[in-house]
């Protein structure tokens, strides 16, 4: 009996000891330049602000139709922009509200998402549960005026921390 007790200790301190962990993958992509971030990159480097339009994006490789790409239309795109309180004075003002409406109408953000970060963390511990998340997290923007670009953006993370 003693050995049974001694072997089931000894199973369950190697066990808490090697741990158990979980890992979570949160991808979000597109399919576009078959996933591969360094191409992505590439192609956001061609685009010229006040040149490309939205055919010479579409030559670069940036199929719009992929899943995951968000196509906003010019007031959708202003809240994401300068946030949801950006209209509140165009309201105040009936008169230029349509003017302010037929503006807004030459406008559209599309945002192209890549996010590929994994997630470990212990499932069993002692004393302090590690959580680790390594991965990129990048969005793409390009806001387009009479579907020329007028505006674009890359917000890159590269994340690698321990909790």
């Amino acid at each position: 009996m003693k050995i049974v007790g001694s072997a089931v200790a000894v199973f369950l301190i190697h066990f808490m000891m090697a741990g158990c962990t979980t890992v979570r993958t949160d991808v979000t992509k597109s399919g576009l330049f078959d996933d591969d971030l360094e191409k992505l990159l590439a192609a956001y480097g061609q685009v010229r602000q006040g040149e490309t339009t939205r055919d010479d994006l579409a030559k670069i490789g940036f199929n719009l139709r992929a899943p995951n790409i968000a196509q906003l239309p010019g007031p959708e795109a202003m809240r994401v922009l300068f946030g949801q309180q950006v209209f509140q004075a165009a309201l105040s003002d009936k008169d230029k509200l349509d003017a302010l409406l037929k503006e807004l109408n030459r406008y559209e953000l599309i945002a192209v998402p890549f996010r590929d970060i994994v997630t470990t963390s212990d499932r069993f511990y002692f004393s302090r549960k590690e959580i680790a998340r390594v991965g990129k997290d990048v969005l793409f923007t390009f806001v387009f005026k009479d579907n020329i670009v007028v505006y674009q953006s890359k917000k890159f993370l590269d994340i690698n921390e321990r909790v």
